[in-house]
């Protein structure tokens, strides 16, 4: 069964207005609900698209280069934007000599468990290659 929110609902869990929801529906970002009036349901695959419409806008896209994304299907979602002499805090693994990983964790959007699992990936992968390489 899927998950069914009214406007107001749909307004909290996705942190835009009402008002906002209903202008994107009216420009074509957001597919219309399901019913009228107050009867009108929204589903999940309309949260989904408001938190990307959100995060876009966040990364400096315009609503019309966001339209654009949604037309192309396969499009990876932009990176947030980073200006000019903003200070960043990245994480800095030494995966072994001369090979060091670097994470910017507001960019990269993983948890600390799939950094790890990143971390732990990476360094299997480089002892694998080395034993490759002394094998031949």
């Amino acid at each position: 069964m899927t998950q069914k929110y009214s406007l107001s609902e749909l307004s909290v869990l996705s942190e835009t207005p009402a008002r906002t929801i209903r202008f994107y529906i009216q420009k074509g970002l957001l597919p219309p609900p399901e019913g009228q009036r107050r009867g009108a349901t929204y589903h999940q695959q309309h949260l989904e698209r408001l938190v990307k419409i959100r995060n876009w806008q966040q990364a400096g896209l315009s609503l019309q280069a966001i339209t654009e994304l949604f037309e192309t299907e396969d499009t990876p979602p932009p990176l947030p934007k980073i200006n000019q002499g903003e200070i960043r805090v990245c994480s800095h693994i030494n995966l072994g000599a001369g090979i060091e990983l670097v994470i910017d964790p507001s960019l990269c959007q993983l948890s600390q468990a799939q950094l790890r699992t990143l971390a732990q990936t990476t360094l299997a992968t480089i002892s694998s290659l080395k034993e490759e390489h002394h094998e031949k």
